[in-house]
């Protein structure tokens, strides 16, 4: 890691910018409720608080330097299968020759598949075969 780190940052001033896609997720449980609040001393706080369905909603998104790009809200939390695809439905159209995704190291988004052309998982396969480059993003990330 500490040497694709290095690799980066020599690397940085000659990439242009129009050609990063940062993939993000982000999530949240619809029965999250605060516990704890403020109110005047000696009253109640009143609040609402979900009741019925509750589920882990994951919102993922590709953002360029000037944009969102490719927006995809998934009805439960996020997993390989899911992540491949939205890599595959929703991602990989909105790319272009050329570009740089970068993600980060979860999970979902490493997977012990092999590629027919050349190894590294199906994610960054996928990504190669459109014509696009993936930097997962070490741990501690690249920079």
């Amino acid at each position: 890691m500490a040497r694709r780190r290095q690799q980066w940052m020599a690397y940085q001033d000659r990439i242009d910018p129009a050609r990063l896609v940062f993939i993000d997720e982000i999530w949240t449980k619809t029965n999250m409720a605060p516990l704890r609040g403020w109110s005047p001393q000696g009253q109640r706080l009143p609040a609402k608080v979900p009741h019925g369905r509750w589920t882990t909603m994951t919102f993922l998104a590709a953002l360029r330097h000037d944009r969102v790009e490719a927006p995809w809200l998934i009805d439960g939390p996020i997993n390989g299968e899911s992540f491949r695809l939205y890599i595959d439905k929703v991602l990989i159209p909105t790319l272009h020759p050329g570009d740089i995704v970068i993600m980060d190291n979860l999970g979902s988004h490493r997977s012990a598949d092999s590629c027919l052309t050349g190894g590294g998982g199906v994610v960054p396969c996928r990504l190669r075969l459109s014509g696009c480059r993936d930097a997962t993003k070490a741990p501690r990330g690249p920079c």
